[in-house]
């Protein structure tokens, strides 16, 4: 999975990596929406969730201090 809007490079490097192209998934409907809850971030909650249960073996972004700014939003 991955979540950033330029979604070619990211799938290029994913698969670059030796994923499948069916492997990968782009999560990026959350863009421009503040980082400040995780309120109606779907693709968030998804990536959480997804981890959560074992089901991801990378994730791939551009930047992830969106994603690690608050580790108690994952609690």
């Amino acid at each position: 999975m991955k979540a950033h809007n330029d979604n070619t490079p990211s799938a290029d490097r994913a698969k670059s990596l030796g994923w499948e192209i069916s492997q990968i998934e782009i999560l990026d409907s959350d863009l421009g929406q503040s980082g400040q809850t995780t309120s109606g971030r779907e693709d968030f909650h998804k990536l959480m969730a997804a981890v959560s249960l074992g089901k991801v073996g990378a994730v791939l972004a551009r930047r992830s201090f969106p994603l690690i700014s608050l580790p108690s939003r994952l609690a």
